[in-house]
């Protein structure tokens, strides 16, 4: 109807449309001011409520659903009771100073920390660790790769220098000087203090120096050491070890060591390196020996589990969970950059236990057609002789075949509700108050990733109430989100919102109302004034900042500064541009740059005020962006590229070769600390409403059917194939 007015009859209009929208805006700001005016910032409160099992710390919105509100209990502590483990020894004073002091000297040790921990530790830290962030904010402990801990011979090699637990047998007389070769930058009386405080309480490292004793006194040209992996040959397993609990030295020949397959058996010279057992007691303490001076023993698969259950035995998680939990007199998290490397260190063994069943029973499980199966009976073959190994199924939580399931989820409840209206990014803030004040001192929130995820995971539980019970922006009638991690470490969410018919976006005001791109009125707004500036301004990057992580080839790729813009409007796929009005308004950095409208990214003030979070709202109104977002969310967790492929070199299940897909898994790996105390508190990772259940379509008779070894294969073929098909046509 505008294709005939000419560009002065454009203008006109226009101005009339805004000076008619601003009008309404005038009239509606005492009632936005009101409206605003009610809503206070989520406040979490203290974490003063205990467990009444095991005296771990909680929020009170941590409790456990079905605990009274007079006996709180938790769940993600001890399972409610079923968990009880010994409390952690107390380590010597000299290292709890350390920890705890504002000294110089306590500064200086906890900043290197973990060169003081390798350089001390009987065994090796295996692993490629990322180095690549170097952006500001919350720094994160990252690793990539497979994680493992090896410890070689009892003396080194001709013509190698002692390494890790052969400093406590070789060359003692210049041990100290030994270790200085190796890291350069330790304060050399600190270094000396946690050696005579090791040599005092560490058993393992008792053990050591009594092979040392041995070695001088020329009693024997052969020497074994062997570290026990069984427990429960003692029954006062939990009282303090001694050297002679954890490890056994037996002089002469060598040849009548005959340890189980998870002892540590050391010689004199084996010329190789051995690989620690994730099952061994000793895995954590020979490595963390400034977590653990005194030798307390990490997980292992005899740890009773209290109660009546299925399960036996305590699992890697639930012990985990447990020792990670704060409680008064724990130092654990006083230990920084050595406390985020245990946490990662611990899911890595979490996962590596899962992945090694998987691995141990791959021979058990197969995959095959049905109708695959039915020719092999017609044939005459029962000897299950048929189908490929199933390696990583999509039951392994993280794995591409998952991620793959969980997209095709996801699209399904698109075709049946249609496409989401909000695009919502969710970011844990550090500053926030819940955190600040349970840092203990001396620390910042980089130092406590179990404090930052778990209040990220409690505000974001609040956050999807109020979109989806509370209707903040409409009845929700379907919503998927997936939790995903920085690269510096903090957790965020992608929220993807399907509002009803009668909610949905479609005018220009209702854009306006919901989404925001300009830095609000600090009269009007105070608490969204303060969390817009701190929170929502990008950059500044470009020209003011070449170097900036948004850079790539000299442009920002989320094509910041925008273009200054007097009313929101569409762009030519229906994609909003949201109004970004030259108004005087800017914030100024610390380094003296000014950032105004063009710099905001988009939000919402009802949201931006009550959570005080980097909350990135977006309309989804282009077809063009379903697709895009929804792999997007789904894309998988920091992993690098690689290419899953299989031979198949003729129609016969018996030539399919079957690539080792766990080994792939591990090999293309990143994990950071607040991604692994996050999985060890079993927190949720994604979720989708409503449900969806998946239902295979394929030709008559090629349905994948999975099977185990010795089952009877006219049995699968009869009762065993329950899936729908479909015949395509």
């Amino acid at each position: 109807m505008f294709e005939s007015e000419t560009s002065e009859q454009r203008k006109k209009r226009l101005y009339k449309e805004n000076k008619s929208r601003y009008r309404k805006k005038q009239k509606t700001k005492h009632s936005d001011r009101q409206q605003y005016s009610n809503i206070m910032r989520h406040e979490l409160g203290r974490m003063d409520q205990i467990c009444i099992h095991c005296n771990a710390k909680f929020w009170i919105d941590e409790r456990d659903q079905k605990s009274s509100q007079a006996s709180s209990s938790f769940a993600v502590c001890c399972a409610g009771g079923k968990v009880s483990l010994p409390p952690l020894l107390k380590p010597p004073s000299y290292i709890l100073d350390l920890y705890t002091s504002s000294s110089s000297d306590a500064a200086l040790f906890r900043k290197n920390i973990r060169g003081y921990n390798n350089i001390l530790a009987c065994t090796s830290f295996g692993a490629n660790i990322d180095e690549k962030f170097q952006g500001q904010g919350v720094s994160n402990f990252r690793i990539h790769g497979q994680v493992y801990h090896r410890i070689g011979s009892l003396l080194p090699e001709n013509e190698h220098f002692p390494a890790f637990a052969q400093l406590y047998i070789y060359d003692t007389e210049h041990e100290n000087e030994n270790r200085q070769n190796i890291m350069q930058d330790l304060n050399n009386d600190i270094l000396l203090n946690l050696q005579n405080m090791l040599d005092e309480c560490n058993p393992y490292i008792r053990s050591f120096r009594q092979v040392r004793d041995i070695i001088l006194s020329n009693a024997t040209s052969q020497i074994s050491m062997v570290i026990h992996s069984d427990r429960t040959h003692n029954p006062h397993c939990y009282n303090a070890p001694t050297s002679s609990d954890v490890a056994a030295i037996i002089i002469g020949d060598g040849y009548d060591v005959n340890p189980t397959n998870r002892n540590i058996c050391l010689r004199l010279h084996d010329g190789g390196l051995q690989i620690i057992s994730e099952t061994h007691p000793s895995y954590d303490p020979l490595y963390y020996v400034l977590l653990f001076p005194r030798g307390d023993d990490g997980w292992h698969i005899n740890i009773p589990l209290i109660g009546l259950s299925k399960r036996k035995r305590i699992t890697p998680m639930q012990f985990y969970s447990y020792r990670l939990q704060i409680r008064d007199g724990d130092w654990l998290q006083y230990a920084g950059r050595l406390y985020q490397q245990y946490i990662v260190d611990q899911y890595a063994k979490i996962e590596q236990e899962r992945l090694n069943y998987l691995k141990l029973n791959q021979t058990i499980l197969r995959t095959e057609m049905y109708q695959g199966t039915v020719d092999a009976i017609d044939a005459g073959d029962i000897s299950n002789n048929i189908g490929r190994r199933i390696i990583l199924p999509s039951s392994f939580t993280g794995g591409p075949r998952q991620m793959y399931q969980l997209y095709q989820d996801a699209m399904s409840i698109v075709s049946h509700f249609g496409k989401p209206d909000l695009f919502i990014t969710f970011t844990c803030n550090p500053k926030w108050p819940e955190i600040t004040r349970e840092l203990l001192p001396n620390q910042n929130a980089a130092d406590r990733p179990d404090l930052t995820a778990r209040v990220f995971h409690l505000k974001l539980q609040k956050l999807l109430k109020d979109l989806n019970i509370n209707h903040w922006f409409g009845k929700v009638i379907a919503y998927v989100y997936v939790v995903e991690f920085q690269k510096r470490g903090l957790p965020h969410a992608h929220i993807l919102l399907i509002l009803a018919p009668e909610d949905k976006i479609y005018s220009i005001e209702k854009y306006d109302s919901i989404v925001s791109a300009e830095i609000p009125d600090p009269a009007i707004y105070p608490l969204a004034y303060e969390t817009v500036t701190t929170c929502m301004m990008h950059g500044p990057c470009g020209i003011l900042n070449p170097s900036a992580p948004c850079m790539k080839d000299g442009k920002c790729q989320k094509n910041y500064p925008k273009n200054f813009q007097e009313c929101t409007k569409e762009n030519e796929n229906g994609y909003p541009i949201y109004c970004r009005r030259e108004n005087g308004r800017f914030v100024e950095t610390r380094s003296g740059i000014r950032l105004d409208n063009r710099w905001v990214v988009p939000y919402n003030i009802s949201l931006a005020t009550k959570y005080n979070a980097h909350i990135n709202v977006e309309i989804c109104n282009s077809i063009l962006a379903i697709k895009y977002l929804y792999k997007y969310v789904y894309k998988g967790h920091d992993r690098a590229t690689i290419t899953l492929s299989q031979t198949n070199n003729t129609q016969t299940s018996a030539n399919i070769e079957t690539i080792d897909e766990i080994k792939m898994y591990l090999d293309a790996r990143y994990i950071s600390s607040s991604e692994s105390i996050w999985r060890i508190f079993h927190y949720r990772l994604h979720n989708h409403i409503p449900s969806v259940q998946r239902l295979a379509v394929h030709l008559p008779n090629q349905q994948s059917i999975t099977f185990q070894d010795g089952d009877n294969l006219q049995h699968i073929v009869d009762y065993a194939t329950t899936r729908v098909f479909k015949i395509l046509n």
